[in-house]
């Protein structure tokens, strides 16, 4: 059975929404840190360009992204063309 998906769908319009579906395909039980390995809870940091939203851990206090040990890590493109691209 394939999906439909319509270029309508907030995970191609809505950047936050993106990044929360990466977020959830990575991170089922929650974000953990690449650093330590911490799964506990973090502090979102959300800086003016969308593309870095990133996580800070509360125990090492190391920033880290969705993107960080993907393929997606050097890249600087929207989290919502990714989408596109993944379909």
């Amino acid at each position: 059975m394939t999906e439909t998906f319509s270029l309508t769908d907030p995970i191609f319009i809505n950047e936050t929404v993106a990044r929360d579906h990466f977020e959830a395909i990575r991170w089922p039980d929650g974000p953990v840190c690449p650093h330590c390995g911490s799964t506990g809870e973090r502090n979102e940091a959300r800086r003016q360009v969308p593309s870095s939203w990133s996580l800070q851990c509360n125990a090492c206090r190391e920033p880290f992204t969705v993107k960080m040990g993907s393929v997606m890590e050097s890249s600087h493109i929207f989290y919502r063309k990714r989408a596109l691209a993944f379909i």
